[in-house]
């Protein structure tokens, strides 16, 4: 004599019959995945270094800057100087007889 199947029993026989995505078991290609870091690891260091790069040349064009801003400090400095001289010796020779 068979038992009835209840409706609870048929959906669990359903769920064993077609397991979900999530409890299916997946082999993973270990190389593939070994090589695919490696190869994330080289681009990772690669960027590494670019942007060590880059950082040292910033502080080169930095220092440059500064370098040319004190030259324009002094040359405006020095620039007034001679025109005052100029200016003063206008005056003298306005001004002499």
């Amino acid at each position: 004599m068979t038992l009835p199947v209840l409706h609870t029993d048929a959906k669990k026989t359903q769920k064993m019959r077609n397991p979900p995505q999530s409890r299916t078991l997946t082999f993973l290609n270990i190389h593939k995945l070994e090589r695919k870091d490696a190869d994330i690891q080289t681009k990772v260091e690669e960027l590494e270094e670019l942007n060590q790069s880059l950082r040292q040349r910033d502080k080169v064009k930095d220092d440059v800057i500064a370098q040319l801003s004190d030259q324009l400090v002094f040359l405006s400095v020095r620039l007034q100087e001679i025109e005052r001289r100029q200016d003063d010796g206008a005056r003298i020779r306005s001004s002499a007889p």
